[in-house]
């Protein structure tokens, strides 16, 4: 049965203009997000970026653009996202058994590639049970998070709508199950819940933000949603670009399970394979060995087959034929590439089969990547050089450009400093002379409109420059990369911690664990 057309217009749900509070529901595979605005005040649009861990219970404990979409029971309690213990099983991509006519989205490698936490597939609760409860969990935490925004009067008599994301391939059952879901999990009724596919929305904003010069009124382009657990891509052709931005399918949509979630699975069985016989190995260097991986390597990775990677395995001892060596295991261009392919050769596939299906219709101007594996450079570069004629754009990188760590209200201990994290890259010719400046700045939230991602805002106010002197940092220690101009860099990781006395501030560098003294400050 053949999708039916339909044009999306970007507008308020239902047109309304009286004061509403809309939130926004990113409800993903892997990681989901919150967002939320006002009618009143549509330009200013505030994303959730805290959520309760383990010890917190509350608003805070995590600062993170999305939360993991993965619930764990304890009898009739459960946890959810960040507060699920490390190593607990919990229960993963329950999202995608609402659809059962997706089910082949689960062979492939996600079966050749398991998470050893998933909690066991015959555990009692259905898919509908846990997607309740896990939209439940948002729900409850984005209107906490908007009551402590807004006056409470404001917040109790203001209408809250909500708008739910759903994959573009899904059938029309799998959409009314998740509206069911988020009806139970109190997410309103009727024309106070409002279902959009995934692609449409990203096409939406992809079209908003990246404003691509060349796309033109009757030009068809390719949205390619390219998250953690799913690819998903369908095609859409412009209606109109103004007063309103209006765009309509063109193609039947298609996805599958090969996002970036499985090159950390594929890289946690590469290293288990390689270095879990030696002694002192346990979960703990697993742990630590994954988090590079997703966090450095998978970002930093080109595609240069002469590149090096250092992944930290702490406790193990030098085995030079294994390549580790001082606690370290360096990783060649080459095996991160291997650990790609799999994944980068099913998106490729997904595209080389929407761009035929596409074409028998209109000819395909643009492939538009979004979404945080839709980031990658070395997967831009890989559908490039496989499509050739076709344009290939990114979405900006929605990675915030500044780190909120301390808020008004906040408990400051002369014992409790705070760090913050820093990765600088400098050419080892230089490295004798490597002094990165970084700003500390304030912002007065004074529209309760939540920290911005960005510096320039006219609310933030610059309070003082650091400068770290890295050059104390003994050179054997530092990760060393070749650029693409051949030239030899130091990629270096450090924190820089923040203790708060009463009469003066003290900063201080930090490299692995090891304090090198005192950050320069200068006050402006």
């Amino acid at each position: 049965m053949a999708r039916k057309s339909r044009a999306s217009q970007r507008q308020h749900p239902g047109g309304q203009t009286s004061r509403q509070i809309v939130i926004a529901v990113d409800f993903g595979t892997t990681y989901s997000g919150l967002a939320w605005a006002q009618t009143l005040k549509p330009e200013i649009q505030v994303p959730v970026i805290q959520w309760p861990d383990a010890t917190s219970g509350g608003l805070e404990g995590i600062t993170n653009d999305k939360v993991p979409t993965e619930i764990r029971y304890d009898g009739q309690d459960y946890t959810w996202g960040f507060q699920i213990p490390e190593h607990d099983q919990r229960h993963q991509w329950f999202k995608l058994d609402l659809d059962p006519t997706q089910t082949s989205l689960t062979r492939g490698l996600a079966n050749a590639h398991i998470d050893p936490i998933a909690a066991p597939p015959s555990y009692h609760k259905t898919a509908e049970e846990l997607c309740t409860d896990y939209l439940t969990a948002l729900r409850k935490h984005a209107e906490l998070v908007i009551r402590n925004k807004l006056p409470a009067s404001a917040f109790i008599s203001t209408p809250i709508e909500y708008v739910i994301t759903v994959p573009a391939v899904w059938s029309d059952a799998a959409q009314l199950k998740t509206r069911k879901c988020a009806e139970r999990a109190g997410m309103g009724q009727g024309s106070a819940l409002h279902i959009i596919s995934e692609p449409e929305a990203a096409a939406m904003y992809a079209l908003d933000i990246m404003d691509p010069h060349n796309i033109k009124v009757g030009d068809t382009f390719i949205l390619c949603d390219a998250g953690g657990g799913t690819v998903d891509l369908i095609s859409y052709t412009v209606n109109s670009l103004k007063p309103t931005l209006s765009v309509r399918e063109s193609g039947p949509g298609s996805g599958t399970l090969c996002g970036s979630t499985f090159l950390n699975r594929i890289f946690q069985k590469y290293i288990v394979d390689k270095l879990s016989a030696l002694p002192g190995w346990d979960d703990d260097i697993l742990e630590e060995a994954v988090k590079r991986f997703d966090v450095v390597v998978k970002r930093q990775f080109r595609g240069g087959l002469s590149e090096e990677f250092i992944i930290p395995v702490p406790g193990l001892r030098d085995d030079p034929f294994r390549g580790v060596r001082r606690g370290r295991l360096t990783m060649t261009g080459e095996q991160v590439k291997e650990i790609f392919e799999p994944v980068v050769k099913e998106v490729l596939d997904l595209i080389d089969q929407q761009i035929k299906i596409t074409n028998l219709r209109a000819d395909v101007k643009a492939v538009l990547l979004v979404g945080g594996f839709g980031q990658n450079a070395y997967l831009r570069d890989r559908i490039r050089a496989a499509i050739g004629g076709i344009e290939v754009m990114q979405s900006p990188n929605g990675i915030a450009m500044v780190e909120w760590f301390l808020k008004k209200g906040d408990e400051v201990k002369e014992n409790s400093p705070f760090r913050v994290r820093f990765v600088y890259a400098a050419p080892t010719a230089l490295a004798d002379s490597v002094t990165p400046d970084v700003g500390v700045v304030c912002f007065n939230d004074s529209n309760n409109t939540g920290p911005p991602g960005h510096p320039k805002n006219p609310n933030v106010v610059h309070l003082v420059d650091l400068r770290a002197d890295l050059s104390r940092i003994p050179k054997h220690g530092l990760e060393k990369k070749t650029g693409a101009d051949g030239e030899s860099w130091y990629v270096i990781e450090y924190e820089v911690e923040i203790t708060y006395y009463s009469a003066f501030t003290k900063y201080e560098l930090i490299h692995e664990g090891i304090n090198y003294g005192a950050v320069t400050a200068e006050y402006t």
